[in-house]
């Protein structure tokens, strides 16, 4: 055998070796963001459960749905920096440790406290699983097909919250809301310890530097090299109040930023705390049918970001935007004027397009990679990934206060969750006009 050929055997086991370790590797910190978004939206299906338990009112449930959103926010600046200094092995390790005993405390809560607590434990935990996923595709995979990756794990994420609706309501009716939240708990720390053993930063730590100087050679097709020492630097060094000024100084930044908080928060408050409760009240639906119903959102999610993701790319993707706030308050509005006489294919299609309208965030992920300071990217996209939380975080107490003053915990549920979905309906109104205003802004450009 000579020389070449030696080589060409050398890179065909490299490039095997690499190919293998990565979609491992990758696989098992997806699942990590598998199980933070469960939690994100376990809440649903659990109201009737936690209402029983701790003997609360709804402003107190939707506070505790939402303790979640504020741990998650108020991590993701410092998930920005850990990942840096740390990588993201470590950082997801932790933070699925941190999620697991959150879980943990939350199943053997005692009182409602005690579960608010634990429902921060798990927020903190969740929120730094998706900027260190961010920085291990930098590292991992070519820029030709990053898009496609980031959507399968915005679909990985989603399947959580498919579990989080229909088979978490199966679960709680076999082993009971705690039982069902262990038995979770006990798989999420399985996924940290697999962590831990496989997940590896970058392709520099399974093989020479050597074999990865040679395969620099393809570096302007494959970009997996890691950051340079002046690179990790320069982001060592980030200027937090002057990254913040430079943000929030771009027009089309801080307006697509007014619609995430809206859309977001409206979106949550329906899919995370009030969507199974509303079936079960006002169309008196047993948990499991109506957990099994709410499943259709996350799945249209996936199907939406299957089916229509690359459309985002095309002239095509500023209309989707609009089109899916549009659709988002098309659906609220039918179901403020038609609260309790929907068919049920009617409630089926409008869940659905619910879900189908999410296309919009990522093209709102898409118009951020371009906009934000190029240099601090990571940095900034921690500073800006909090606002869709704040939303979630206001608008599911707002939305239980909401339901106290109008008696959903007496006899009128129609009336009450009529007035939610009026409350809906008008952020979502709100959003369209300010993302007109983004279309505008971004005439030309995208």
């Amino acid at each position: 055998m000579d020389d070449m050929q030696k080589e060409k055997l050398r890179n065909c086991r490299f490039l095997t070796n690499i190919n293998v370790i990565r979609t491992v590797g990758f696989s098992v910190i997806i699942m990590v963001f598998f199980f933070s978004y469960f939690h994100r939206v376990s809440t649903s299906v659990l109201v009737p459960d936690l209402v029983d338990s701790f003997a609360v009112s709804s402003t107190l449930i939707g506070l505790l749905a939402s303790a979640y959103f504020y741990s998650y926010a108020a991590v993701q600046p410092l998930a920005g920096i850990l990942v840096d200094r740390w990588k993201p092995r470590t950082v997801v390790f932790v933070s699925a440790i941190l999620m697991g005993l959150g879980s943990t405390l939350f199943a053997l809560a005692t009182n409602f406290w005690v579960a608010f607590l634990a429902r921060i434990i798990i927020g903190a935990g969740a929120g730094g699983v998706f900027i260190p996923i961010v920085w291990f595709i930098s590292r991992w995979f070519s820029i030709k097909r990053r898009a496609f990756v980031f959507s399968f794990v915005m679909i990985t994420g989603n399947s959580g919250a498919v579990l989080a609706a229909g088979p978490l309501g199966k679960l709680v009716s076999i082993a009971g809301w705690r039982g069902a939240i262990l038995i979770f708990t006990a798989v999420t720390f399985v996924f940290a310890i697999l962590t831990w053993m496989i997940v590896r930063n970058d392709p520099q730590e399974v093989t020479s530097r050597e074999d990865v100087n040679k395969q620099n050679k393809h570096k302007s097709t494959q970009n997996v090299s890691p950051a340079t020492s002046a690179q990790k630097s320069n982001v060592n060094k980030v200027q937090w109040l002057k990254l913040l000024r430079v943000t929030f100084e771009i027009r089309v930044i801080r307006l697509m930023l007014c619609v995430v908080f809206l859309s977001y928060g409206a979106l949550m408050s329906f899919q995370g705390v009030w969507g199974v409760p509303f079936l079960m009240d006002v169309y008196s639906l047993s948990r499991t049918s109506a957990s099994n119903i709410i499943t259709i959102l996350p799945i249209g999610i996936i199907i939406g970001s299957l089916v229509l993701g690359r459309m985002l790319d095309t002239k095509l993707g500023m209309l989707f935007y609009l089109m899916g706030f549009i659709s988002a308050a098309v659906v609220y509005f039918i179901f403020t004027v038609a609260t309790a006489i929907l068919a049920p294919i009617a409630i089926f299609l409008c869940i659905f397009i619910l879900g189908l309208t999410n296309i919009a965030f990522a093209f709102t992920l898409k118009v951020y990679s371009k906009t934000l300071p190029y240099e601090h990217l990571g940095s900034a996209m921690g500073i800006v990934n909090t606002v869709p939380f704040f939303g979630g975080m206001v608008f599911q107490p707002l939305t239980g206060f909401l339901f106290d003053l109008f008696g959903k915990d007496l006899s009128t549920p129609v009336v009450a969750y009529r007035y939610f979905f009026m409350l809906l309906s008008l952020s979502l109104m709100a959003a369209i006009i300010i993302a007109f205003k983004v279309k505008k802004e971004l005439q030309g450009k995208i």
